[in-house]
């Protein structure tokens, strides 16, 4: 349960990042603000930084496995992506009037 968990919160964190750059295209602003400074410096940094955040937090919760708290944390941060995912979809559907 934990291995799908973390791979849900990492494929989940790579499409908030793709759908925050169409957001932004499209007027909106990164409202992470450590993202946000560095979408400044430019976007290869940027999504590295994003994409290497979560994935350490995700080695941190694996290496604490044997403890339940390390699945709830898991399921936890995987649920916060997905609500951000679905806030951008909607978001950007009202944008374009679907």
């Amino acid at each position: 349960m934990l291995v799908i968990a973390l791979l849900g919160l990492n494929v989940l964190n790579a499409l908030d990042w793709m759908l925050t750059l169409q957001a932004t295209d499209l007027g909106s602003s990164e409202a992470n603000p450590i993202i946000r400074a560095l979408l400044g410096t430019g976007v290869p940094l940027a999504f590295a930084a994003k994409l290497l955040i979560v994935a350490i937090a995700s080695l941190a919760i694996w290496r604490l496995k044997r403890y339940r708290a390390s699945l709830v944390a898991g399921v936890i941060m995987a649920a916060v992506y997905a609500t951000v995912v679905v806030y951008h979809v909607v978001n950007l559907a009202v944008f374009w009037r679907l």
